[in-house]
């Protein structure tokens, strides 16, 4: 983890993509630099939108890890859909689709 050169604190561990940036402690949304205030994002959401969002793609096991060991797919989709509906809720042109069989990418829509 990064660390600021002047204060020593520990930089927010972030994540960019088509404008769309996602942080981890505390947990936050931007689009192209305005923060995106969402109900419907838990600190898992966080951490699955932000392994799709470094990567530009993950796959299904990768996106699991990080909701834990005893997560199944369903638990996924769910997550995933919640996703969707917060990035669409904001008119934030940016998809995330389903590889089929392998997993999700981040993909900017036109």
């Amino acid at each position: 983890m990064e660390t600021c050169p002047y204060c020593g604190q520990a930089k927010p561990e972030k994540a960019e993509r088509f404008g769309l940036m996602v942080q981890l402690n505390p947990p936050a949304l931007f689009w192209r630099g305005i923060r995106i205030l969402s109900r419907d994002m838990y600190p898992t959401r966080y951490r699955i939108l932000m392994t799709i969002c470094r990567f530009g793609a993950a796959s299904d096991f990768a996106l699991l890890m990080q909701i834990g060991e005893s997560s199944t797919p369903p638990t996924l989709k769910v997550h995933i859909s919640a996703i969707r509906k917060a990035l669409r809720l904001h008119n934030i042109p940016i998809k995330v689709r389903n590889i089929n069989g392998w997993g999700y990418e981040l993909c900017l829509v036109e």
